[in-house]
């Protein structure tokens, strides 16, 4: 039933946007009543949470994957990493440009801090192999790397950026990161 829900939240999402997304539109895409929506979900931020954590889960378990692959050299997995992401924003443009308009509800909420310092934590553990000669800075580069590719990623599914825009401004993203940090 969760997985019918969520479906009918994406569609409801990228079809009409954030600002007119509701339980109510959710329920009836779904094919379902509004009670049995709010069983699963008691809100329709707790909807949007669970959207972005199903989107957001499926991106990040592939981009970690390129953080781990010790076969190729640092700058090269940050940057396929970063490019990654945005190749993600298009693939879902619609959708990512409704979640990112919803951004502010979702971002306050403690499970998406949770995924957010599990990111930040990955990143770091990366800069700690990549970049011994920065201890101690590790965190805050971390930081300001998912910051930095976020945001930009987020403006970009806002402008809704065709999918050249968009892997043109995801490489230069990934080589100012790769330079930025040295890698």
């Amino acid at each position: 039933m969760t997985e019918e829900l969520l479906e009918g939240a994406a569609r409801v999402l990228a079809r009409d946007g954030a600002a007119a997304f509701t339980t109510n539109r959710v329920a009836e895409a779904a094919g379902v009543s509004i009670g049995s929506l709010y069983q699963y979900y008691p809100n329709k931020v707790s909807l949007l949470l669970a959207l972005h954590e199903r989107d957001a889960e499926q991106i990040w378990g592939k981009l970690a994957a390129v953080l781990d692959d010790e076969t190729l050299p640092p700058r090269a997995r940050l940057d396929a990493a970063i490019q990654g992401f945005f190749d993600a924003e298009i693939a879902g443009d619609e959708l990512h440009a409704a979640l990112a308009e919803a951004q502010a509800l979702i971002s306050a909420t403690p499970a998406f801090q949770k995924f957010e310092l599990q990111v930040i934590e990955k990143l770091r553990a990366f800069l700690d192999k990549s970049l011994p000669q920065c201890r101690g800075e590790h965190e805050r580069l971390a930081r300001v790397c998912f910051t930095v590719v976020t945001a930009t990623g987020e403006r970009a599914a806002m402008r809704r950026l065709d999918g050249a825009q968009t892997r043109e401004l995801g490489a230069a993203t990934a080589r100012m990161m790769c330079d930025f940090l040295g890698v």
